[in-house]
């Protein structure tokens, strides 16, 4: 199975840069991104408790950047969308040092 927090994360990211005018909520967001609202939410909790982008709560809420697009890395985004899993991992197995 692919992992896709990383890219789904950084297309949320992008797409709310896009439309950094406007509020955007999850519903609007998963049908940009044709993907499943609640699995946007998860991405966005993730976003917001590291701080790149900012959530409103109730009818006129939605979320926004919390930043300008060129104050976040790429690390940034992955280190928020993966938490402490990494996306990539490495056998646990000796390497043969003839390789």
């Amino acid at each position: 199975m692919v992992d896709t927090r990383f890219s789904v994360s950084l297309q949320i990211m992008i797409t709310l840069a896009y439309h950094q005018d406007e509020l955007m909520n999850s519903d609007g967001l998963a049908k940009i991104l044709k993907t499943n609202p609640t699995f946007i939410r998860k991405l966005v909790a993730r976003l917001v408790d590291a701080e790149l982008i900012h959530s409103f709560r109730g009818k006129g809420g939605g979320i926004k950047p919390a930043k300008l697009p060129s104050h976040i890395s790429l690390k940034d985004v992955y280190l928020a969308a993966t938490g402490d899993k990494p996306l990539l991992s490495s056998h646990k197995k000796p390497v043969v040092k003839a390789c």
